[in-house]
């Protein structure tokens, strides 16, 4: 009876804890990654996404330059960094965010373009590497809710203490949201333990 009581509590423990190991991280999104930037700073540092095969935008790359562009428009920022992998082809995800920038009127002039930006942690260190090649003090980090809380913890490791700016997703929700928060909470673990 006593191995009894003691297995289920063992159990109980054990299912609580992977609750809040899967919990943490959302409450932290939901939260934090919610933040909306209203204080100007030197540079906003957008992240990529999926770029299409004919070089067109996903709904989740476009969400976040337009929440750039509003930030520049806004005179929130100076300039807009904007940080990604490769695409398809000669649609770099960069590429594809200046494209639709220099749409929405932010002049070339005021646009960084990081091709080497291939994941959060890549896309931190090339921001460091730019913050002090051009004396900057400050930057606003853009990118979805669910991926803020992963990004502020590459940004601190390179020693940036950023604000940060929700992209919001116009209309219909992202519909792969479910995965992509699965997935930022394995990624923010393995930022926070230093796996990655």
């Amino acid at each position: 009876m006593r191995l009894a009581i003691r297995s289920r509590s063992t159990l109980w423990f054990v299912l609580g804890l992977g609750m809040g190991l899967v919990l943490y991280p959302i409450l932290l999104m939901m939260t934090l990654g919610n933040h909306k930037c209203d204080t100007h700073a030197d540079a906003a540092l957008v992240l990529g996404a999926r770029v299409f095969e004919d070089g067109s935008a996903s709904d989740a790359l476009r969400d976040r330059v337009i929440a750039g562009v509003e930030l520049y428009h806004a005179g929130l920022c100076d300039t807009l960094v904007l940080s990604g992998g490769p695409g398809v082809d000669e649609w770099t995800e960069p590429r594809v965010m200046q494209r639709i920038a220099i749409e929405e009127g932010v002049p070339a002039s005021a646009i960084i373009l990081d091709e080497l930006g291939y994941n959060t942690g890549a896309s931190a260190r090339n921001y460091a590497l730019l913050q002090r090649e051009h004396g900057w003090s400050s930057v606003i980090g853009v990118t979805h809710f669910y991926h803020t809380p992963r990004l502020k913890i590459a940004l601190r490791r390179e020693g940036i203490q950023a604000e940060t700016h929700a992209a919001v997703r116009r209309g219909l929700v992202l519909k792969k949201l479910p995965i992509f928060m699965a997935r930022e909470t394995v990624a923010w673990w393995a930022y926070t333990l230093g796996l990655k």
